[in-house]
């Protein structure tokens, strides 16, 4: 399977008519199901995947490999160690304000050296 058809279905999968069943909403009716294609839910989806709703603070860290493509191939450059701290304000009806703070340190593939 080439990049694009795998993206395909990856996307299919996601974006289908199952994608609102893995959400919840207290809002979103007795299914509790939010509907990425009305700009209430869709509100509540963002802000579920990347904040929270009151003001505590969202921790987020992710250890990764940095790709590129090098000779028409993706080649792994170097690790990436990746830490945030979010925290948002609400500032009006489905409005808010974010900070955040972030840091990164990138190692070495084979000895994991900053």
């Amino acid at each position: 399977m080439e990049r694009r058809e795998a993206l395909g279905v990856l996307g299919a999968a996601v974006g289908g008519a199952g994608f609102p069943t893995i959400i919840g909403s207290k809002s979103a009716g007795a299914a509790g199901l939010l509907d990425p294609t009305k700009p209430e839910d869709l509100y509540s989806i963002h802000r579920k995947l990347n904040f929270s709703f009151d003001e505590k603070p969202v921790f987020w860290f992710i250890e990764a490999t940095r790709f590129g493509l090098r000779d028409c191939e993706f080649t792994p450059f170097w690790k990436m160690h990746v830490g945030m701290v979010s925290r948002v304000k609400d500032v009006g009806e489905r409005l808010y304000e974010s900070s955040f703070m972030s840091t990164i340190f990138y190692s070495d593939l084979e000895t994991g050296k900053l």
